[in-house]
């Protein structure tokens, strides 16, 4: 487990995960991945929660398709998990979460 003078962690559940090819040209072409994926997001110490939340999100615009949204977020920093299920339109709900997941 990391301490707060360790950093933070994000670990973010994702059904709709990408991958970056680098084409021979410089240029990336984005190909899906099957099943379910895990990204994991470590973040230095001093770090702002704003900071934290920008490049969470800039992280997944490259992780997971275009207009898809996590299956799940776990992080230790409630501010920073609170402001990532909001801005994916998330509930906390369980029983939610698993009819989402479902159908």
């Amino acid at each position: 487990m990391m301490t707060k003078a360790d950093g933070e962690k994000v670990v973010i559940g994702n059904d709709h995960a990408i991958t970056g090819i680098t084409q021979t040209d410089g240029s990336t072409r984005y190909e899906s991945l099957e099943g379910a994926q895990q990204t994991t997001l470590m973040f230095p110490p001093g770090l702002s929660i704003e900071d934290m939340i920008r490049e969470t999100i800039g992280a997944m615009q490259s992780h997971m398709e275009s207009g898809a949204k996590p299956a799940w977020i776990e992080a230790e920093n409630e501010e920073l998990l609170d402001a990532l299920m909001t801005f994916y339109e998330m509930t906390d709900d369980p029983d939610e979460i698993k009819e989402e997941s479902d159908g």
